[in-house]
């Protein structure tokens, strides 16, 4: 249950870092406003959707914070390589992608282990016992 409320703090953090960086480097002009509104999305309603269900316990919700989160490590450390290759000093776009790549990061680890480790006693029921054999088919 601990689990579940740190996943949202988690997806909140990335979209307080999103605010973040948009503070910081503003909108892109030259995007298209169908673009914009993609992107946007999945930086800032996805997450958010995603803390709502977490919290509310669905269990494959720890599975899509997983795809998420692997998602955005792939974007970050995508952003770091090009950012790393196009300049020679460190930018304020590497530490935004790093900082979110360690958030992306934790994601990935804490769903995976919240998707696997889950209480077998809670969810599933316990089998029947087995039926005992009849005396017709003893031979």
């Amino acid at each position: 249950m601990h689990r579940r409320y740190v996943l949202a703090a988690l997806l909140v953090s990335l979209v307080a870092g999103a605010v973040v960086s948009l503070l910081i480097q503003g909108p892109v002009a030259h995007r298209s406003a169908l673009t914009r509104w993609t992107w946007n999305g999945f930086l800032f309603i996805v997450p958010l959707v995603l803390a709502v269900i977490t919290v509310t316990g669905a269990r494959w919700s720890c599975m899509v914070v997983v795809i998420y989160g692997t998602i955005g490590l792939a974007l970050d450390i995508s952003t770091i390589v090009q950012e790393f290759l196009r300049a020679q000093i460190v930018s304020t776009a590497v530490l935004l992608s790093a900082v979110t790549g360690f958030l992306n990061a934790a994601l990935i680890g804490i769903g995976g282990n919240g998707f696997l480790d889950f209480d077998r006693t809670s969810s599933l029921r316990a089998a029947p016992p087995p039926s005992r054999r009849s005396p017709s088919s003893a031979e």
